[in-house]
């Protein structure tokens, strides 16, 4: 079976978090929109760093931790937007419970 992934377009402006989902999680990869200016962006599995997107990241940059499979976020997936500023696109889906 094939794998349909979610996405988030997240626009980000200033510091704060913001909960992709809330729900353990498979993050296939983040793609930069609009670059995210001076600060790295924090991608948490509840209120752990599991990923770093660098600082100054420019539009069309591609992080893909996960290569094909994906990593897993045990709890839930945030992003610490750290203030910075520009948008993001991650991709993602559900892990089911056990």
């Amino acid at each position: 079976m094939i794998r349909e992934w979610k996405y988030r377009v997240l626009a980000i402006s200033g510091s704060g978090t913001t909960t992709i989902n809330d729900v353990p999680t498979l993050l296939l990869g983040v793609y930069v929109n609009i670059g995210s200016g001076s600060a790295r962006i924090h991608l948490l599995d509840d209120s752990s760093i599991v990923y770093r997107i660098p600082a100054n990241s420019t539009d069309g940059d591609c992080y893909a931790p996960g290569r094909d499979v994906g990593v897993r976020f045990e709890t839930s997936l945030v992003v610490d937007h750290n203030s910075s500023s520009g948008e993001i696109v991650l991709q993602y889906d559900d892990l089911e419970r056990s």
